[in-house]
């Protein structure tokens, strides 16, 4: 992990701490990464509840309560997909903030016509306690070289979102005090 990331990370506790803001999340092609990183901040079990890997459909479906036939509908590699799985994390941990990823990190396709580095990220920000409204984002980017790479700025990605959704609920959580 590098000063910025660092940087990032020290942004989220912060923002966390400061508003009682809280994250979960559901991951797969980062197979745990962004737990990694937001746990490796010291009081992170103060804001960080905790995540899911589902990196098979199968686990998307049991753990994440996502309906087999959604997955008729869209592809595993999408926006909507990623969307799909920070709303089952929301519905497991109870956080304020969630985050969902997926992609295809390479060396294969497995199926997919979409390129290799191809990455999905949404953000949940849902606070009944707060007078923030229901805010849900996704985004989608392709990312160059090899798998271990990819994965890094997948992570990086997620933390800049979570950052930049904490930032924007603070800013309008201050405007309604």
């Amino acid at each position: 992990m590098d000063n910025y990331d660092k940087m990032i990370l020290t942004s989220i506790k912060t923002k966390c701490l400061n508003h009682g803001f809280t994250i979960c999340g559901a991951e797969s092609i980062t197979g745990g990464g962004i737990s990694y990183a937001l746990s490796s901040i010291a009081d992170a079990s103060r804001f960080f509840h905790g995540s899911v890997i589902t990196y098979s459909v199968k686990a998307k479906e049991n753990i994440l309560k996502i309906d087999p036939v959604f997955f008729e509908l869209h592809s595993v590699y999408s926006q909507e997909t990623a969307l799909a799985m920070a709303i089952g994390a929301q519905k497991i941990f109870g956080s304020t903030l969630s985050f969902g990823i997926t992609g295809l990190a390479g060396p294969g396709r497995d199926g997919s016509d979409l390129p290799i580095g191809s990455v999905f990220i949404a953000a949940v920000m849902n606070n009944k306690q707060s007078k923030i409204p229901p805010l849900e984002i996704s985004k989608g980017m392709v990312f160059s070289g090899d798998r271990a790479e990819i994965r890094h700025g997948a992570v990086v990605e997620t933390l800049k979102l979570l950052e930049k959704m904490l930032s924007n609920a603070t800013c309008f959580d201050a405007m309604l005090t």
